[in-house]
C-alpha cells in the first residue's frame, strides 16, 4: 500500500477474527501505521461483525483515510462505505481477501500453503505415535501476497434492441 502512494490508511477489524488471530492485525496497523502508533488509534476500529460498518462512513469523512483495510470483506461490500470510498478516493482493501470479491484489492493469505503445512503436522505426528492435541501448538504465519482488484466485469447487454 505504501508502494501506491497511502499514507493514511483505516482499519475496521472484526473482534471475533481480531482475538482467533492473536490480536496480529490490529498489532500490524498500530506498528506500521505511517502516522505512528498514537495517531494510528484514531483510525483503527476493533468491533463485532455486525457493527463495522455502521457509522464508519460517516469517521470517513472526518478522518479522511487514503485507505480503508477490512478484516471482512462484507464491510467494504457495504453500500454506504462503498459511496463513501468513490466519493473520498478512499482505497478498500481486504485483509483476508475472498475470491468472490476480486474487484476488492488485499492479501491472499495462501491457505493451500497453510492446509499443505497442517497436514505435515499430523503426518508427523501420526509418526512419531501421539494422538489428540499437541501440548504446545503450533501457529504457522505465511507471508500474504497482494493482490491488485479486477475490474467488475460491465453489464452484459440484454440483447433487446
Amino acid at each position: 500500500m505504501a508502494k501506491l502512494g497511502c499514507r493514511r490508511p483505516a482499519a475496521l477489524i472484526d473482534m471475533e477474527t481480531s482475538e482467533r488471530a492473536k490480536r496480529a492485525w490490529e498489532g500490524a496497523v498500530l506498528t506500521h501505521h505511517p502516522a505512528g502508533a498514537a495517531r494510528a488509534r484514531g483510525f483503527l476500529r476493533v468491533e463485532p461483525a455486525a457493527r463495522l460498518a455502521a457509522g464508519t462512513a460517516a469517521s470517513l469523512r472526518v478522518r479522511k483515510p487514503d485507505a480503508l483495510l477490512a478484516s471482512l470483506g462484507e464491510v467494504l461490500e457495504s453500500p454506504a462505505i462503498q459511496a463513501a470510498c468513490r466519493v473520498l478516493n478512499i482505497l478498500p482493501v481486504a485483509l483476508r481477501r475472498e475470491p468472490g470479491r476480486p474487484h476488492i484489492a488485499g492479501l491472499d493469505l495462501q491457505y493451500d500453503l497453510v492446509a499443505g503445512h497442517a497436514v505435515d503436522l499430523v503426518v508427523a505426528q501420526l509418526n512419531n505415535g501421539e494422538t489428540g492435541a499437541p501440548a504446545t501448538p503450533r501457529i504457522m504465519l505465511f507471508p500474504g501476497k497482494w493482490v491488485a482488484p479486477r475490474k467488475r466485469a460491465a453489464a452484459e447487454p440484454s440483447g433487446q434492441g
